[in-house]
């Protein structure tokens, strides 16, 4: 069985990887900063360099991670669109209210 861990910052996940032993990966993510500091340029070669960086980590992933790290992502696109969805319906409703 395996645990996936979302770490808010590179320095969390590092530790949360040396704690966890020799079964343990950090998933590389771009939400910390672009370019990341490990990558060398910036503009389309960084982001080509982050691709396959990214992709040899997902590559090492157990398919039911995989799986499960697609259904979190889903999840959070699905929220994400409902909170706009709500956001935009109070502006209407807004509108309606102060134009009455």
């Amino acid at each position: 069985a395996g645990v996936l861990l979302k770490c808010g910052s590179p320095a969390d996940a590092l530790a949360a990887v040396a704690a966890l032993g020799d079964g343990a990966r950090a998933v590389v993510s771009s939400e910390w900063s672009w370019p990341p500091k490990a990558m060398e340029g910036d503009g389309v070669e960084a982001a080509k360099q982050h691709e396959a960086a990214a992709r040899a980590v997902w590559s090492r992933l157990l398919t039911e991670t995989t799986r499960e790290l697609a259904i979190f992502e889903e999840h959070g696109e699905r929220r994400t669109r409902h909170l706009e969805g709500v956001r935009i319906a109070r502006t209407s409703a807004t509108r309606t209210i102060l134009s009455s």
